[in-house]
């Protein structure tokens, strides 16, 4: 990296992003990061990391919040660190709302209304998702992260009212944990 470098513009990977945040860890540089949203490396090097993403163990909070009766959460891991650390989130948030919560690759066998959480890589996400909407009782409501995704779409045969994880939505109403809220931010750069 040229000593010249004020600014890394960082990867689009949790692990790349991970690497170069160690590769700035002994200068005054700053890291653009708009592509790890891995827990830990949104909160490495306080005050030289501008992350504009969720980190991911809060992907599925707003998920959890949906209005309506409380019903039994299954979570589905996919492989990987990132899958396991939406899915770590999801259960800690859940549980803080008093939601049953199962870890479970099945979906539940019986009746009754249950949610469904998948956290994976796009093809483990999309065979969960397909799995559990063709269980004799399919799930009242799914988030997976693979929904966010466009080809999530075509991958799956009734995608309809599956929810899925963006990170940029203009005017979202989430609280803003640190540096500038959206109309901060537009009165004082939009022109």
């Amino acid at each position: 990296m040229a000593a010249r470098c004020d600014l890394l513009l960082g990867p689009y990977s949790t692990r790349l992003t991970r690497a170069a945040a160690l590769a700035l860890a002994d200068g005054d540089r700053l890291l653009w990061n708009h592509g790890g949203a891995g827990d830990d490396v949104c909160a490495m090097l306080p005050g030289r990391i501008v992350s504009v993403l969720t980190p991911a163990g809060r992907y599925v909070e707003p998920f959890l919040r949906l209005p309506g009766p409380p019903a039994p959460l299954w979570i589905v891991a996919g492989r990987g660190s990132f899958g396991r650390q939406v899915a770590a989130g999801a259960e800690s948030a859940a549980r803080a709302l008093g939601l049953d919560v199962r870890r479970s690759d099945e979906p539940p066998d019986g009746r009754g209304e249950w949610d469904l959480v998948s956290a994976g890589a796009f093809e483990d996400d999309v065979a969960t998702v397909r799995r559990a909407l063709a269980a004799a009782v399919p799930p009242r409501r799914v988030c997976s992260v693979a929904a966010g995704v466009r080809d999530f779409a075509v991958a799956v045969p009734s995608p309809e009212g599956v929810y899925g994880v963006a990170q940029w939505f203009p005017e979202s109403a989430g609280e803003v944990l640190l540096g500038r809220g959206e109309a901060e931010f537009l009165g004082a750069y939009a022109g």
